[in-house]
């Protein structure tokens, strides 16, 4: 499969992706690795234990453009199988991002290029209380991350979900914050139905289809192309108090 980027030439094939000629090595992710964060934890074996859940390429194409190394973003395109994990669907570990700047973590905005995801967006409130925001993306749709929201994606289909980010360069993630709660606030199981993860005490949750955008992105369009054309329009990933005051997400 193309990827949809007139600037970058990517072909995958299966979870194999290349530009151009040269094969690119990504990060992976092993069932072992979520064990802490899974519905049914009974479902991790010795057989399964090493399976590879997604991959991720990092900073993909960032060093034919001197904009990213310029503005300190990247962009970088995950992989998420098409399986079950036992009676819930795949999903990636989840994180909440450093902060960059006056209280505010790193932003992100995701694209899904091919097939469906489920993002999940949590942000903790103080004593105990959680705004959950449940996001469906179909493909060719754009999700924007606001500063201190942890989020998971999770793959609902039985093909693989293939999604792009731009994200600043210098954020790190958090991890420890979503396996210490062994998992997101809610888990999303293959029957349809959402459980509430009894480790959080008070949750507000919202199911919305599609995303709200805070500002104008090309539907379908590639990502890394809208950033090659107009990398300044991105700088908020790097400095997000200059799309949102006042410390407000």
């Amino acid at each position: 499969m193309k990827l949809n980027s007139k600037v970058l030439d990517l072909v995958l094939e299966g979870f194999e992706l290349r530009a151009g000629s040269r094969k690119l090595i990504p990060s992976t992710r092993k069932l072992k690795e979520i064990k802490s964060v899974l519905y049914d934890k009974n479902f991790l074996n010795s057989k399964n234990s090493e399976e590879e859940l997604y991959y991720m390429y990092r900073a993909v194409g960032n060093e034919e453009e001197d904009a990213f190394r310029r503005y300190r973003i990247k962009y970088d395109i995950t992989i998420v199988k098409g399986i079950d994990l036992g009676s819930e669907h795949n999903k990636t570990l989840g994180h909440y991002h450093a902060i960059a700047e006056k209280g505010l973590s790193y932003p992100e905005i995701y694209e899904v290029i091919d097939g469906r995801a489920i993002y999940l967006l949590q942000k903790p409130l103080g004593n105990g209380e959680y705004e959950v925001r449940i996001v469906n993306a179909y493909k060719g749709e754009k999700l924007y991350i606001p500063p201190n929201y942890g989020h998971i994606t999770i793959n609902p289909e039985p093909k693989s979900l293939v999604m792009s980010n731009l994200v600043g360069s210098e954020f790190k993630s958090d991890y420890e914050s979503i396996i210490k709660m062994g998992g997101g606030a809610i888990f999303s199981l293959c029957n349809g139905e959402i459980v509430f993860n009894k480790s959080y005490r008070d949750i507000h949750v919202s199911i919305e289809e599609g995303a709200d955008m805070p500002f104008s992105l090309e539907k379908g369009r590639s990502l890394y192309d809208e950033f090659v054309e107009d990398p300044a329009k991105f700088e908020f990933l790097d400095k997000p108090s200059m799309l949102h005051k006042n410390g407000k997400g």
